[in-house]
């Protein structure tokens, strides 16, 4: 499959006589193979740590050795072409194994995690180090030991990881495996006979429901200079867990078609848009290829979920028809999203992310499940840490085992601490209030959680908070009028309370800044006057405004004259670069943009 000629094989930088096979990349591997190679990036490499209780270390590493020398896959290296990136299975390739006895010293738990990461940050050499994986058994007993596994997601993917570690456990409790009759080239074969043009021009009509890529990143700040990644967990109890089975089974959905309608709500919310994008991956496993169930290697792929939101919609519709378009897009599912991400980028303005920052996996077959099934009664393995991450800036991983458990791995360059734990907890509240409410349109359905409610009646916000509010533009009370009755799920807009203050203490200190101020009646007045010649420029209800002001006393008088003016203020950062404030000029559609200088004019 890899049609070179033999000189092409001879200037190839390996030893031939120890190659078994070569042929290409799968979509997958290639996306995979550029961020590890040529961005330099750790993000693939996967890491599970073992706390593990009565382990015949001899008989372990047997079982190990018999399951690399029965799947090609877990021989393979990777080598760059000028034509073509190739990946080889190499005849023979010794397991990377070390063995420290750590029995006399004082580490701990902490000190195995701290290893782990240490050789995970080695990374690996994709074309001396065939098979991407290496071992660390670390003695702490007479029959106690931590096994640090750190392998590359190049060659496995979660489905195979988890049945890997299935097989060598078998081969440890003294099982003789069958002859593996499938091996990934046959995956590699069966994709180049797909319809290419045709499952392109599939997603081509997708895209084009888009006008704009889905980046969550751009309207969340980071927190670090530095590209961290760190985790947030939401954790449904069994109760909850049995709902949402249950829901999702009298409505005809999966579960999974609800994580991604909670998902797309949420996006669609963030981001101020009917129609959303982001990733999701694919088994990739084909039903139609004999023995692909049995066969290890790197089957999924990513793909896009464009999701279309009507808040006049009924939930169930709406979910319904996310399912049928996920069953729809399964038939092109094996097209590489470079290729997709290309063709969109003709009506596109796509930035190096693609189509969409966020990603969302469902975990298919954890590797707890294959410890549980497969070990024997004197030995037991419990997996204490793990490390598994993309490129993505934002990744929702789904895990329906026992009970649902979705983590959200962010970068925290890109997303802070704060507004990862807020999209977390207004997910898990989504998907609850989809449960609760099955009869709601979408737009009821509100990304308030319920403590922040709880918190806002506190405050005197009514008994129930309304997730939507019309715009209007006469407040709720005007100067020298008679004081509003507000209805229970009303609260008083905040150009009304500003106007209130400005008759009950006119002369009280409204604003100040850098020993400058502004009264109450000043601000009423100022702002008066701007929202009037506002209305003149042309500004109409609804419409979006910018604000490219340094931080004065005159920065709330802008935002107040917006808001009487019935549109809808943009704050814009002069510290942010370039392309993120014309990102937010487009993406926003403002026409009018409020500045104390000439410094957005130039840009």
């Amino acid at each position: 499959m890899a049609k070179l000629s033999q000189i092409q094989l001879a200037a190839l930088p390996l030893t031939l006589s120890n190659v078994d096979d070569l042929y290409p990349l799968s979509p997958m591997q290639e996306g995979m193979l550029f961020h590890s190679m040529f961005e330099q990036s750790n993000a693939y490499v996967n890491q599970i740590c073992f706390e593990v209780k009565g382990l015949d270390v001899a008989r372990f590493k047997q079982a190990w050795q018999s399951v690399i020398a029965r799947h090609d896959v877990l021989r393979t290296g990777f080598v760059c072409t000028d034509k073509m990136n190739l990946q080889f299975v190499a005849k023979e390739s010794a397991q990377d194994w070390q063995e420290l006895d750590w029995q006399h010293s004082q580490l701990d738990k902490n000190a195995v995690i701290n290893a782990a990461q240490a050789d995970r940050e080695r990374g690996f050499d994709f074309i001396n180090d065939p098979g991407l994986t290496r071992l660390t058994l670390i003695k702490t007993g007479v029959s106690e030991h931590y096994l640090i596994w750190t392998n590359h997601h190049l060659l496995t993917d979660g489905w195979s990881t988890s049945a890997m570690m299935g097989e060598v456990l078998q081969a440890y409790k003294g099982i003789t495996l069958p002859k593996s009759t499938v091996q990934y080239k046959d995956y590699i074969a069966y994709l180049e006979k797909q319809d290419a043009a045709g499952n392109l021009a599939y997603w081509e009509h997708e895209t084009s429901k888009l006008t704009d890529p889905s980046y969550l990143t751009s309207v969340l700040s980071g927190a670090e200079e530095t590209e961290r990644y760190a985790k947030q967990h939401i954790q449904f109890d069994e109760a909850q867990t049995t709902y949402l089975t249950d829901f999702a089974k009298q409505n005809h959905v999966t579960v999974n078609t609800v994580i991604q309608g909670a998902w797309a709500l949420l996006l669609s919310r963030y981001l101020n848009r009917d129609t959303v994008c982001f990733g999701a991956t694919t088994s990739g496993r084909p039903t139609d290829m004999n023995g692909s169930n049995t066969c290890l290697g790197m089957f999924i792929n990513t793909i896009p979920v464009i999701t279309e939101i009507d808040p006049a919609q009924s939930l169930i519709t709406w979910l319904q028809s996310i399912q049928n378009a996920n069953v729809r897009s399964r038939e092109s599912e094996f097209t590489p999203l470079y290729d997709i991400q290309k063709q969109a980028g003709q009506h596109l303005e796509l930035n190096k992310e693609g189509l969409f920052d966020t990603l969302m996996v469902f975990e298919n077959y954890p590797i707890s499940e294959a410890l549980q099934s497969e070990e024997r009664h004197d030995t037991s393995f419990d997996v204490v840490h793990s490390e598994e991450e993309t490129n993505y800036p934002v990744s929702v991983e789904v895990d329906i085992a026992a009970l649902l458990k979705i983590t959200l791995t962010y970068q925290s360059d890109k997303v802070s601490t704060p507004s990862a734990s807020r999209l977390s907890e207004q997910l898990g509240s989504l998907v609850l209030a989809m449960v609760a409410n099955q009869s709601a349109i979408l737009s009821e359905l509100s990304l308030v959680t319920s403590a922040q409610a709880e918190s806002l009646q506190v405050q005197g916000f009514g008994d129930e908070f309304t997730p939507y509010l019309v715009g209007v533009e006469t407040p709720i009370y005007l100067p020298n009028g008679d004081a509003p009755v507000l209805r229970p799920e009303q609260y008083q807009d905040v150009v009304s309370t500003l106007n209130q203050l400005a008759e009950q203490t006119p002369d009280a200190e409204a604003v100040t800044c850098d020993g400058l101020s502004y009264t109450f009646k000043e601000l009423y007045e100022r702002s008066s006057q701007l929202a009037y010649y506002l209305r003149e420029q042309g500004v109409v209800a609804e419409q979006r405004v910018g604000v490219a002001l340094e931080r004065s006393r005159d920065l709330p008088v802008a935002f107040l004259a917006i808001l009487k003016a019935g549109a809808v203020y943009v704050p814009m950062d002069l510290s942010y670069p370039e392309q993120r404030l014309a990102y937010m000029i487009k993406d926003s559609q403002m026409q009018h943009i409020l500045v104390s200088d000439n410094r957005i004019a130039v840009r």
